[in-house]
């Protein structure tokens, strides 16, 4: 009985393995692998390309909105630096024109108290002590 058993257990798994190779040489791999292609690979390349996409134009918007603070940032500090050069420009005109307004009047203030009379009399000698000397010089050198 034991070989009875032996036999037919052998049978039955040899029978089995047949079957077995049989159905899995039967089974087309090339189709599943393509089919696992077709609906694992490309949907999730699908997915990855789309969510890359998504993301490179969120960042190009997120540059841009950058971009434009950042020039709106800069064009109110060049404002405000013209603004405070300009400024600074007019009041440094304004005291130079105060001073040159001080000193005009200073000079004015000066040659009325003096005697204009007075003054073109000490031109007038001044002038004939400068030919003086020149005619002495004149005088000197050529004796000479």
């Amino acid at each position: 009985m034991v070989t009875i058993k032996k036999i037919f257990g052998i049978i039955l798994t040899f029978t089995f393995l047949i079957g077995a190779g049989s159905i899995y040489a039967n089974v087309d791999s090339a189709a599943n692998l393509s089919n696992w292609y077709e609906n694992s690979f490309q949907k999730k390349s699908s997915e990855l390309g789309t969510a890359t996409a998504t993301g490179i134009f969120k960042t190009i918007r997120n540059a841009n909105v950058f971009v434009e603070g950042t020039k709106e940032t800069i064009g109110s500090i060049i404002e405000s630096f013209r603004d405070e050069q300009v400024k600074k420009v007019v009041a440094e005109i304004v005291d130079y024109q105060n001073d040159i307004e001080n000193q005009i009047d200073t000079t004015v203030t000066e040659l009325e108290k003096e005697n204009f009379d007075d003054y073109a009399e000490k031109a007038k000698v001044e002038e004939e002590i400068e030919q003086d000397i020149e005619n002495i010089l004149e005088e000197v050198l050529n004796e000479q």
